[in-house]
């Protein structure tokens, strides 16, 4: 059986197409397994590198990610607070202005990881 984790990181990339390229070496590089940390750290990275360049394509990710903390379950919060929002560079941070482009969901459990 799928894990609910995975499920959602597909559909998340389906949300953002850009991010395809990123799934599937993923998955080649794990010999077919979606490892669901992994893969969200390295959207993370990908957001940080694409911030400035992109941002169209952020602010679908971050629409992506905001079910997984307003709706999902634990798993699925856990994958997106622990490997993408905890990551999150400062402000003004290279990287940083992801920060600038979450949802108030997202905020709200970026602040709980940072008290």
């Amino acid at each position: 059986m799928t894990r609910s984790d995975e499920v959602f990181l597909r559909s998340v990339v389906q949300e953002v197409p850009e991010l395809q390229p990123l799934l599937d070496e993923h998955v080649k590089d794990q010999y077919g397994v979606v490892l669901p940390h992994v893969l969200m750290g390295e959207i993370q990275s990908w957001a940080e590198a694409h911030v400035d360049s992109d941002p169209e394509a952020i602010r679908r990710l971050v629409l992506a990610l905001d079910p997984g903390i307003t709706s999902g379950d634990e798993m699925v919060e856990n994958v997106v607070a622990i490997s993408f929002l905890e990551y999150l560079p400062a402000a003004d941070a290279p990287g940083g202005r992801v920060r600038a482009l979450l949802t108030p969901a997202l905020i709200e459990a970026l602040a709980e990881l940072e008290s």
